[in-house]
């Protein structure tokens, strides 16, 4: 068993890098959508990376990616 001190993380990646930290700074990541479909607003609501490829997809009006887990971010959509 390995005690950590506060603040401290461990963790091991071996491509060398990752952005998975359990810092703010690599948790919020700001979303922008810009364009003339988008619904003019903000929102501080947790997304995943899996609904950004359906967002884009619904606003494109093209198919999912097959395999593709998220939804379409509805709070953007117009």
């Amino acid at each position: 068993m390995i005690q950590l001190q506060p603040g401290w993380i461990s963790w091991s990646s071996k491509t060398g890098t990752t952005h998975g930290s359990a810092y703010r700074y690599d948790t919020h990541v700001p979303l922008v959508f810009y364009g003339k479909n988008v619904i003019q607003g903000r929102t501080h609501g947790q997304v995943s990376v899996s609904d950004i490829a359906p967002t884009v997809c619904t606003f494109l009006n093209i198919e999912f990616p097959s395999g593709s887990s998220g939804k379409p971010l509805e709070e953007v959509l117009r």
